[in-house]
């Protein structure tokens, strides 16, 4: 721990779960609504992260629609897209069955201390209960994947209508918020 010119401690870097906060809900059977809350003075990056769907067959992630981001030199991986804020990204769920289900969430994704160390790759499991959804068609395949390729650009972001105006303070008593639990996870 080293000293600064004015006698304060540098910061000690917090604890990844405190660091960067990860919640989802379900928006509806087709979308599930991620929250990342980086802490002040910690960012997270856009490209370095994976999301999985278990659970239930026929079930799967599509591709996250991130927010646009800030453009950040970065010591360890150059020139990338980050954010330093609380960000809400949809993740498009998708069906080849209409059915409810219940399914786990993990998201894996990786973020520094500003002035600090970087976060090996962190692995968080959140279980959902998705309503039930529409079933994708191939049509329905061929459009997602455009707007894949078009999201690299800007996507717009979906209107949080499953949130609650107000965040509960104690989020478990609202019943639908779910925060990501920790997963030791081996660095890859």
């Amino acid at each position: 721990l080293g000293m600064r010119a004015d006698g304060t401690a540098d910061a000690l870097p917090l604890p990844p779960e405190r660091a960067f906060v990860f919640e989802a809900i379900p928006g509806d059977g087709n979308t599930v609504l991620m929250r990342f809350t980086p802490a002040k003075g910690y960012y997270l990056y856009r490209d370095r992260n994976s999301f999985r769907l278990d659970g239930a067959a026929g079930i799967s992630a599509g591709t996250p629609r991130w927010p646009r981001g800030v453009a950040h030199r970065d010591e360890h991986f150059g020139d990338v897209t980050v954010y330093f804020d609380a960000i809400d990204v949809p993740l498009p769920v998708r069906r080849s069955v209409a059915d409810a289900a219940e399914v786990t969430l993990t998201a894996t994704f990786q973020g520094c201390q500003a002035e600090g160390i970087c976060y090996p790759p962190m692995t968080r499991s959140v279980r959902l209960s998705l309503p039930a959804g529409r079933v994708e068609t191939p049509d329905d395949a061929a459009a997602a994947r455009a707007a894949e390729a078009a999201s690299t650009a800007v996507a717009p972001a979906l209107p949080l209508a499953a949130e609650p105006a107000t965040e509960p303070t104690d989020a478990s008593a609202s019943g639908h918020i779910a925060t990501a639990t920790p997963v030791e996870a081996g660095v890859d």
